[in-house]
This record gives C-alpha cells, sequence and structure tokens, in this order.
C-alpha cells in the first residue's frame, strides 16, 4: 500500500480500502479486534498475508479478533465458532483439529487447484531422485570396477620373497625358496596389517610345456585356490573353457594363457 498512502479513500479500490482498514486495527495493537468479513475483497495471497499476521498478534500480544465471515479460509483458523442463524447464535463450539483423511484432502485438492505447478515439481522431484540413484549406481559400479581392474592388474599387489630373489631368473634356484617358518612369519606380519585386503601364497616352480611339434620352458606358480580368487577377484571371469563357478582349481588341473595354449 505504500504507493497509495497520498491517496484519498475514493481513489482507491474497494480491496485497498479493505486493506487499509485491516492495517488500521492491527497497527492500534488492540486488546480486541472487531471485524465485519475482513478478507471480503482481498485475493487468495493477500488474504493468507492478513491471517497470518493476525496469528502472530495473537501469539505474541495476546490479541482477541471476533469476526463475522463466510471465508473458510478465517473459519479454518478460529478457536471457537459460533453459528448465526435467523439472527440468532444456534450453538458454540471449538474448531476441531482436522483428521488426517481431511488434511489430504485438502492437500489433494490444492494440487489439483495447481495442476501446472503440481506436475513441474512433481516432474523436477522425480528427475532428482532418478539422478541421484543414478548417480550413485553409477559411482558403486565405477568404485568396484576401478577395484577390480586394479586388483587383477596386480597393481596393488606386492610381492614377498627372499633375499636375493630376482624376477628376471627364469628357472628359481631351490635355495631361494622360503622355508615354511619363514612363510608362517610373513603370515602373521599380514594378519596384523589392517591395509592388507588378501594374500595368497604361491610356490614358483620350473617346467616344461610341449605340444609335441615344440618345447619351451615356462614357469609354474602353484596356488591355494581359495586364496587366489580372494587376491585377484577378477581372474573367474577371465577363464575361456571350463567352469567359472564353484573353485577356481581342482587337484590336478592347471591354468594355461590363451598365448601359450594357441602356440
Amino acid at each position: 500500500m505504500g504507493p497509495q498512502a497520498n491517496k484519498r479513500p475514493d481513489q482507491i479500490s474497494g480491496g485497498q480500502k479493505q486493506r487499509v482498514a485491516v492495517a488500521r486495527a492491527l497497527a492500534t495493537n488492540a486488546e480486541l479486534v472487531l471485524a465485519d468479513e475482513p478478507t471480503a475483497n482481498l485475493d487468495h495471497d493477500t488474504a493468507y498475508k492478513i491471517i497470518r499476521l493476525m496469528k502472530k498478534m495473537r501469539d505474541e500480544f495476546g490479541t482477541t479478533f471476533v469476526f463475522s465471515t463466510h471465508d473458510p479460509k478465517i473459519i479454518g483458523e478460529a478457536e471457537l465458532l459460533f453459528t448465526v442463524e435467523d439472527g440468532r447464535s444456534t450453538r458454540a463450539r471449538r474448531r476441531q483439529e482436522p483428521a488426517m483423511l481431511n488434511v489430504l484432502k485438502i492437500a489433494l485438492r490444492n494440487l489439483a487447484r495447481f495442476g501446472r505447478r503440481t506436475l513441474l515439481t512433481s516432474t523436477l522431484i522425480t528427475l532428482g531422485i532418478a539422478s541421484v540413484l543414478l548417480f550413485v549406481a553409477v559411482a558403486g559400479s565405477f568404485k568396484a570396477m576401478m577395484i577390480g581392474q586394479f586388483t587383477d592388474a596386480v597393481l596393488g599387489h606386492l610381492e614377498v620373497h627372499r633375499r636375493g630373489y630376482v624376477a628376471s631368473i627364469d628357472n628359481l634356484p631351490l635355495n631361494l625358496n622360503m622355508p615354511p617358518a619363514m612363510v608362517e612369519k610373513v603370515e602373521q606380519a599380514l594378519k596384523g596389517m589392517a591395509g592388507i585386503e588378501a594374500y595368497s601364497t604361491r610356490v614358483k616352480l620350473g617346467a616344461m610345456f610341449s605340444n609335441f611339434t615344440e618345447t619351451t620352458s615356462i614357469r609354474v606358480n602353484g596356488v591355494d585356490p581359495d586364496r587366489e580368487v580372494a587376491t585377484t577377484p577378477l581372474l573367474p571371469g577371465r577363464l575361456i573353457e571350463g567352469s567359472r563357478g564353484g573353485a577356481l582349481l581342482k587337484p590336478g588341473e592347471i591354468l594355461i594363457p590363451v598365448l601359450l595354449a594357441a602356440a
């Protein structure tokens, strides 16, 4: 109402006059305010603003408001209701808090009243939830894939050998094998490290591989199948032939690289 401050009453609309009357009544900070249809000529948003302001004055200053109204917005906020018929007050009753079913009806009615706004809000909420779920799924899959790739690529592996071992030696000298006591000591140390996810013991052997036409020297690793799968979880998925379920290997079985098998 600021822009209308210098206008006379006959120069403003009925709704603006109504706002001025409400403002004058509230500005006096009276203990009792009598109002005849205070929201009759106000638009929807302004009416709710006036109602919220009156509720605030009631709560903070103890102001009592007495209304005569047909506006359901005010009737819904009143604490004590009097019904007048044929000039007589027929009954008085206190406003009851609406049941949950009524609250749902009011909510659905308001949603239906603003169809476009409800549709847009629902669409944005749905897109937001879907985006979050998609991000969580992609992030989880990417994390699992990266952990598997690093693990299977041996980038996160650490090999423990006896002093003097050289990986370039084709045939490991028997005197560089770790004795059982040393293996047990290493295992105890690994079990005490929280950063160790899994470990597998391997016995390196020298062997000869032949296809009856050519023969070549190879290095064979003897492994514990269960521990090997825990250490290289993607290994079973790379098997081309044979069962991928259950144990990685059975006693007496051997895994042969594709390039070696095709030679």
